[in-house]
């Protein structure tokens, strides 16, 4: 999910009861997977060091 500016979030409800945690976990990990592709680090070329 993106806001108006483009920047991905995530919005977490709980009741904070032990059932959660898995529910949770998978949700924060594809949010982070999600970021990480959407970075503009990852996508970028490596820096290369000229030589001399």
């Amino acid at each position: 999910m993106e806001n108006r500016h483009g920047l991905a979030f995530l919005h977490v409800e709980t009741d904070y009861s032990d059932s959660d945690v898995e529910q949770l976990r998978t949700g924060v990990e594809a949010y982070l997977e999600t970021a990480e592709r959407r970075s503009p680090a990852a996508t970028a070329p490596p820096h290369r060091q000229s030589a001399g």
